[in-house]
């Protein structure tokens, strides 16, 4: 899975798609890549991170951000992510956008999570009743795995994610990344 935004528009003046494709097959051994285009949160400077929209959880699972609702100010962009999702071959399991109004103007997504080795980290926004459904999913996903929540509601405010903000653990955290 890949954001085309993220991916070509930064590199669109030195390779093509197909250079591109080829840069990821060769390097990461897919063998498919899954272009996403045209999509787009409300307040994300990044280009689409496809980390915000679509993850793979298993070879066979995509989760994928689903608009709340047409009162979600995402709502078109994610009806289209939705809509280039099910053309693929992959089972689809959607996870509802953030809904509350103090968040609105942000990118906020519960897919930008973080796998460990015997947990998963979800970013929460402090709203129980929407991360309740999100905890509901997860567990059925990963029913080997604790789920955490962590507060992410500053972060977001700041223009970062869990995911993008934990990209890298620095060498001293090795064994208390070991445990979690």
């Amino acid at each position: 899975l890949a954001s085309k935004e993220s991916i070509l528009k930064r590199n669109s003046k030195q390779f093509s798609c197909q250079e591109i494709e080829e840069i990821f097959k060769e390097f990461l051994g897919v063998q498919e890549i899954i272009w996403i285009e045209d999509v787009k949160l409300i307040g994300d400077d990044t280009d689409s991170h496809i980390d915000n929209l679509a993850r793979f959880v298993r070879e066979d699972t995509i989760v994928y951000l689903k608009s709340y609702g047409k009162k979600d100010p995402n709502h078109t962009d994610l009806l289209n992510l939705e809509k280039q999702l099910k053309k693929t071959r992959f089972k689809l399991i959607p996870v509802e956008n953030y809904s509350l109004e103090k968040l609105r103007d942000f990118p906020t997504s519960y897919l930008n999570f973080v796998f460990l080795n015997q947990s998963i980290l979800l970013p929460s926004y402090q709203d129980q009743k929407q991360e309740s459904k999100v905890l509901k999913i997860f567990q059925a996903l990963f029913p080997q795995k604790k789920i955490i929540f962590l507060d992410c509601s500053e972060l977001i405010l700041d223009g970062g994610g869990l995911h993008c903000a934990s990209f890298q653990f620095p060498d001293f955290l090795t064994s208390w990344k070991k445990q979690i």
